[in-house]
């Protein structure tokens, strides 16, 4: 799996992006994208699986959503009693 972070071209709000590859010659390009409450981590079975029939698969994370974006909500909320969903 590569792991890559990209940064917004509007305001350079880090991105996350996961790509898995197959290991033999790719027939295609899947590009996934979560659901509202989601992260792409809970994807990654379903990649690896794709992956094994020749896909290559691609996940972001949207603003707001991700490990990184966990982690602020939680400041927020501790700082300033700010929910953020």
């Amino acid at each position: 799996m590569i792991i890559e972070t990209l940064l917004s071209k509007r305001d350079q709000l880090p991105l996350e992006l996961a790509i898995i590859e197959p290991e033999g010659e790719a027939i295609g390009i899947i590009q996934l994208i979560h659901g509202m409450s989601e992260h792409k981590e809970r994807y990654y079975n379903f990649m690896n699986y794709l992956s094994q029939q020749g896909y290559i698969c691609a996940i972001h994370d949207h603003r707001g959503h991700g490990e990184r974006h966990i982690t602020f909500r939680i400041f927020l909320y501790k700082r300033y009693n700010i929910y953020c969903r």
